[in-house]
């Protein structure tokens, strides 16, 4: 079966379908913003040494807070220290604007 649109039909709903696209792509979600964060931190992050996340937004950016851990030996549980945060900021694109180390 073969659905046929007039070409009077397909410009106006193939710019439609562009223009939904393209803002639904500028709009990062709280899931994508956080998965940025962690992307950004993988190398203080691990199993040993896990980070808790967390975004929030205002305006067109996302602040995620990462709270780092260390361990003093492999048989204590991972524990958060001062200065042991950071907060990174998360554009609509995507893209690390700007990290701020915690106190």
């Amino acid at each position: 079966m073969r659905i046929y649109f007039g070409g009077r039909l397909s410009v106006p709903l193939a710019l439609a379908l562009a223009l939904a696209s393209a803002a639904s792509a500028s709009d990062l979600t709280q899931v994508q913003a956080i998965a940025v964060a962690k992307n950004a931190t993988a190398k203080q992050c691990s199993e040993a040494t896990p980070c808790t996340y967390e975004a929030r937004r205002e305006g067109a950016r996302w602040y995620v807070f990462v709270q780092f851990t260390k361990r003093n030996s492999p048989a204590e549980p991972p524990l958060t220290y001062p200065g042991g945060r950071e907060i990174i900021v998360v554009d609509d694109r995507g893209r690390v604007v700007e990290t701020m180390p915690g106190e």
